[in-house]
């Protein structure tokens, strides 16, 4: 978590894939007849035990190897698909290879679910073990060289590495001692991780700004939460941090976010500024079946229970109008007495917003890039505190 300097992220999305076609595992490779007594044959100590950690019932040592004479077909086509893959990479055909990437990354997968037509949980066991293993032992050769290991998913491990000038060669680590190809992805003039390191945003060294997994950049939520976080990520903001150090630039973004939240005071609480609260103030959400299926309290609920008020009591009318996988938009409201205990709203013209819900939920979007910025657990509570206080002289209006 926090802010981080000259962090390299290396690309690892070919890592599991990799795994069938480094170690030959396919059904028929598996516990061959042929290597059965093959010493070299054996899986490693190891691997049994990252498969283990995710067993209830531990698998015995010596339960697994792998054939040493003949090559498997599960293999066979992982090679080929990630030659194709890297071919897409060279000619610049991005969404093909992310195409590829995800096929791949499912294809080992499938062999763990059970309807799958060739089901073969040993397949999925010991691609994870091997991977597992392998990437253990790169975080550990990287700390064991004055590097650190930031963070670390299924496609990318981002590296901190030492000040001094001895790079830290994980790229030639990987190839000689595992026979895996690792790519460095980025070299980053600033990097940000969250407490969700699965949210970050950075720098890199080409002037990009390159964020991943943030709450408020999420379609779903309002568009002006959508634009205070593109603010925050803006690269002539993050820059600051860079230029004029991050005293400067956290102080300028608190300064905006005050802003923000006492917009959101005026345009709702004061004015009740109806274009803005359409045009920016909107959640939306797509409903998996019709509305009028659901019947518990929930969003749902409330709109179908709208929709109905609109279609004057007629239902084959109000259920055309409420059917499943479209995307509905709705405003947060207050709870009123004589309301119905709604909770949300179509009608954000007839109703008074839930203000509080609504600087919550921006809080959250906020938080974790003050966080990752540099904002201590204490400056973070006294800041959402004043954040939370409404203008009393707002209220009434």
């Amino acid at each position: 978590m926090g802010m981080h300097f000259g962090a390299k992220t290396y690309d690892v999305s070919s890592m599991y894939p990799s795994m069938s076609i480094v170690h030959n595992i396919s059904s028929e490779t598996i516990n061959c007849e042929c290597c059965k007594t093959d010493p070299e044959a054996k899986i490693l100590p190891e691997v049994m035990e990252e498969i283990n950690k995710e067993l209830e019932v531990p698998r015995p040592r010596g339960t697994y190897w792998i054939c040493k004479r003949w090559r498997g077909k599960f293999s066979e086509i992982m090679e080929d698909l990630l030659q194709r893959k890297e071919q897409y990479k060279t000619h610049g055909l991005t969404l093909k290879e992310k195409a590829l990437k995800l096929f791949m990354n499912s294809g080992y997968g499938t062999f763990g679910q059970v309807y799958f037509k060739y089901y073969d949980p040993r397949v999925a066991e010991l691609i994870t073990g091997f991977a597992r293993h392998t990437l253990d032992s790169l975080v550990k050769f990287v700390n064991d060289n004055g590097g650190k290991i930031l963070f670390g998913d299924t496609d990318s491990i981002f590296v901190a590495e030492n000040n001094n000038d001895d790079a830290i060669d994980i790229i030639s680590e990987a190839k000689e001692r595992f026979n895996v190809k690792l790519v460095r992805d980025r070299l980053w003039k600033i990097l940000f991780l969250t407490s969700n390191k699965k949210q970050y945003v950075g720098l890199t060294n080409q002037g990009n700004v390159v964020d991943k997994g943030l709450v408020g950049k999420k379609n779903n939520q309002p568009v002006y939460f959508n634009e205070v976080i593109s603010y925050l990520i803006d690269q002539k903001v993050v820059e600051i941090f860079v230029n004029e150090g991050p005293k400067l630039a956290i102080s300028r973004m608190l300064d905006y976010i005050r802003e923000v939240y006492q917009t959101l005071d005026e345009k709702v609480s004061r004015d009740h500024d109806l274009e803005f609260i359409y045009d920016k103030l909107a959640y939306s959400a797509k409903s998996s079946k019709a509305l009028y299926d659901f019947k518990q309290n929930g969003w749902q609920k409330d709109i179908y229970n709208e929709i109905c008020a609109d279609s004057g009591g007629t239902v084959e009318l109000a259920k055309s109008k409420s059917a499943a996988n479209l995307v509905y938009r709705f405003w947060k409201v207050q709870n009123q007495i004589g309301a119905k205990g709604i909770t949300v709203t179509m009608h954000p013209e007839s109703h008074m917003l839930n203000i509080r819900k609504y600087k919550e939920e921006l809080w959250t979007c906020v938080k974790p890039l003050l966080e990752a910025y540099g904002l201590d657990k204490n400056e973070l509570s006294t800041f959402e505190n004043e954040m939370m206080k409404t203008q009393n002289t707002f209220q009434s209006s």
